[in-house]
């Protein structure tokens, strides 16, 4: 994202024609496509919010949306240096695992001197690695060769999205600034000149201090001002937006390649050595994955610090606006306004919905990790990694997710649970243009139909005795005579009770947790949504 942020004027330059440049070019084109486009837009919303409720309220959403473009860009201005320390973390040389290369290793001589050192630690280990004889084969590294290609798809993913939203939002703007031309013009009353001129609407309600009339004023100057202005401020705005989305999606394929190398952490092994080599081989992966699961939690908690009043801003401005929009779709003039109105409202849900999923996915690949490491041969592991262990696999039972205003989890139950309003006032819209003679005793009845509680209530009763049945195990392993048993199986139980300790549920789209809980809450949406079919009938 450095090379977008340097061509679009973001990142400043550090050598003085550069700053020269900038000051001339890079700052101007700014200020105009985005502070001064959302100043304009504010004061015509205030001079004429009483005349056109339509116009004004897709003014206001406008506004509402350049106004969180622009506190986003201010607040990366004054953060870009934490977000270049998230890009070197995230793009480190460092993430590599040539260590699963190495399928033999020779430290005879070195395995009396290990055993002679107390409380032996990793510093001491990597001495004793380095001085030890190794053997590689590049061949067998399955996870290296898949490390490389992951990280090519997830760059072309990346820069797919970017291009992607650009086009996209590129060509919504110029539809509807081409979708203005087929307008007609009217004739109206102009103050400046005391006559009567001819005027034609702009796609977006702007103020400019001249006349904008097409026979007298300076209407194209103020037409191609608007669309330099809003193509500006998104192609400013998009790098700012997706570094985020773009980094996660990083972090996703990296916490992919950690579960897959341990779960390979056997391959490319001659097992033809002694035991202690073998060992110490599992015991050097071991490490190298715990240490890239400590870089990818270093890059959540930079991300969660940096981004988490900032998401709960855009998210709440994004609820007025999909209602903005709700109410805007019904009373478009024409298909061009109607399809623009459609991108829009599916742009917004869309940047949400890949948000929250992205953030969901991660939470998904590092519950992978986690079962990936209760599944490795802990007993033939010494006390030492065993420990190890036991704290990674504590550290990865919290789902580790990101939040808005640390108080909403960013998931795909959030991204449902944040529109109630608006997916009822969609509700309200489509049952407002039906027919006025709908039987709304047979539209109930085929919902019914449609939704046979009683059958989803026996299926999900049946799902929730697994995890209680489950928690009675753990009860069980729990009141075992513990004191008796040799320290090697207690450290087994502990294992197996940690493993146990997190509830056992099935899931719908993983969004839902399928419990007696879930079932009350589809009946009362059930019987909210009859509410509402009824008393729109009954106002009609």
């Amino acid at each position: 994202m450095d090379f977008f942020f340097k061509i679009l004027g973001l990142q400043p330059p550090k050598d003085k024609k550069g700053k020269l440049l900038y000051l001339l070019v890079a700052v101007p084109h700014i200020s105009m496509s985005a502070f001064l486009v959302t100043g304009l837009e504010w004061s015509k919303l205030f001079r004429d919010f009483d005349k056109d409720f339509k116009v004004s309220m897709l003014t206001l959403s406008v506004c509402t949306l350049h106004s969180v473009f622009i506190f986003r860009i201010i607040v990366w201005f004054f953060t870009r240096e934490k977000l270049a320390g998230v890009a070197r973390v995230v793009q480190r040389d460092s993430f590599e695992f040539n260590c699963f290369s190495i399928y033999k290793i020779k430290y005879d001589h070195l395995l009396n001197k290990a055993r002679k050192i107390k409380d032996l630690k990793y510093d001491d280990l990597k001495k004793l690695w380095s001085r030890a004889t190794i053997f590689i084969n590049h061949d067998k590294n399955v996870i290296e060769r898949f490390r490389r290609e992951k990280m090519v798809h997830t760059r072309a993913i990346c820069c797919l999205i970017y291009l992607s939203i650009n086009f996209i939002s590129l060509f919504t703007i110029n539809v509807s600034y081409i979708n203005v031309l087929s307008t007609e013009t009217y004739e109206g009353f102009n103050e400046r000149y005391n006559t009567t001129s001819t005027y034609r609407v702009y796609p977006y309600h702007m103020y400019f201090p001249f006349d904008t009339s097409l026979s007298h004023g300076y209407y194209w100057v103020g037409y191609f001002y608007q669309l330099y202005a809003y193509c500006g401020i998104i192609i400013t705005f998009l790098p700012v937006d997706t570094i985020v989305i773009n980094s996660i999606i990083h972090v996703i394929s990296q916490t992919t390649l950690v579960g897959e190398a341990f779960n390979q952490l056997g391959s490319n092994i001659d097992y033809s050595q002694s035991l202690d080599e073998v060992l110490m081989l599992h015991e050097i992966r071991i490490v190298k994955c715990i240490t890239e699961l400590q870089n990818i939690y270093r890059v959540l908690y930079l991300l969660e610090d940096l981004y988490n009043v900032q998401l709960l801003i855009q998210y709440g401005a994004s609820v007025f606006i999909l209602c903005s929009l709700c109410y805007i779709i019904p009373l478009v003039d024409n298909v061009g306004e109607l399809i623009c109105s459609f991108i829009y409202l599916s742009a917004t849900l869309g940047e949400i919905f890949v948000f929250t999923y992205c953030s969901q996915t991660l939470s998904l690949k590092l519950q992978n990790v986690k079962n990936a490491v209760y599944n490795l041969d802990w007993p033939c592991y010494p006390p030492r990694l065993r420990r190890n262990l036991v704290f990674l696999i504590s550290k990865l039972q919290k789902p580790c997710l990101l939040t808005a205003g640390k108080i909403f989890t960013l998931d795909l139950l959030f991204f449902i649970q944040l529109h109630p309003e608006f997916f009822q006032v969609t509700a309200a819209v489509v049952i407002s243009i039906c027919p006025t003679d709908l039987d709304l005793g047979n539209a109930v009845a085929m919902l019914l139909d449609l939704v046979d509680l009683s059958i989803y209530s026996e299926k999900i009763q049946a799902v929730t005795c697994l995890p209680l049945l489950l928690q009675n195990v753990k009860n069980a392993v729990y009141n075992l005579d513990w004191p008796c048993y040799p320290p090697r199986l207690r450290r087994n139980l502990v294992f197996l009770i940690s493993k146990l300790q997190k509830p056992c549920l099935l899931t719908a789209g993983k969004i839902f947790i399928l419990d007696l809980l879930f079932f009350i809450q589809v009946t009362q949406k059930s019987y909210s949504f009859y509410t509402l079919i009824s008393n729109t009938g009954n106002n009609k």
